[in-house]
């Protein structure tokens, strides 16, 4: 359950929900958190590892003063106990820009960075000098800085955290991007990670293969 934690606490948003009660006029108020994402194969299947039978909805492209909205897929969970227990490990309504990085258990964090890698990473070949780049944004600046801690202590170079308006990145290349592949990917099966950016990171391999070898337990090492 981490990678689902991980894609929570980028593309989640909790919120109070109201419930009406069909056999009266009364309304009940409810903990409700929304995942949404441009890509619905990430909802579906954390909706299956959670196995939640919550339908997936879809939001079309709208136009609005201040800006446009994209064609988007999503679902909502109404429940009090998760929502509790979202609010006790540190998320909140409105959490893009104050969240901090969680206390996750050593053994789950590669699970839960993926996932929000998959939910505010990108993997990319750059065209101008064709070498692969993977970069994770944040409006968080405390979160950013938590997840490059567990990146450095986990053997990946040190990196600068940028600001670009009010969101802050990092940015990985070259075999760096070949052992984040092996810290993603060794050993977790094709349920718990986005496809595209998988195949994307598995590019790297074919450039950096010889440089980067994984030593069996989701590490790379040189």
């Amino acid at each position: 359950m981490a990678y689902v934690l991980g894609v929570i606490y980028t593309d989640g948003n909790l919120r109070p929900g109201i419930l009406r009660d069909p056999n009266c006029s009364d309304t009940l108020r409810v903990g409700r958190f929304t995942v949404s994402q441009k890509e619905p194969e990430l909802l579906s299947k954390i909706l299956n590892l959670m196995s939640c039978d919550a339908k997936l909805l879809f939001r079309k492209r709208r136009a609005f003063k201040t800006g446009v909205s994209g064609e988007t897929y999503y679902f909502h969970i109404n429940n009090d106990e998760i929502y509790d227990d979202l609010l006790r490990i540190g998320l909140s309504p409105n959490k893009s820009l104050t969240m901090i990085f969680p206390e996750v258990p050593s053994i789950f964090t590669r699970h839960f960075i993926r996932g929000c890698w998959d939910g505010d990473g990108s993997v990319y070949i750059e065209k101008r000098s064709n070498s692969v780049k993977a970069s994770f944004v944040s409006g968080s600046l405390e979160f950013i800085e938590g997840m490059l801690f567990q990146l450095y202590n986990e053997g990946f170079n040190k990196r600068t955290i940028y600001k670009q308006g009010k969101s802050f990145y990092f940015r990985y290349s070259g075999n760096q991007c070949a052992k984040l592949y092996h810290y993603f990917y060794d050993g977790v099966p094709e349920g718990q990670y986005l496809r595209r950016k998988y195949l994307i990171f598995k590019e790297t391999m074919k450039k950096y293969n010889n440089t980067v070898l994984s030593d069996g337990h989701g590490r790379a090492a040189f």
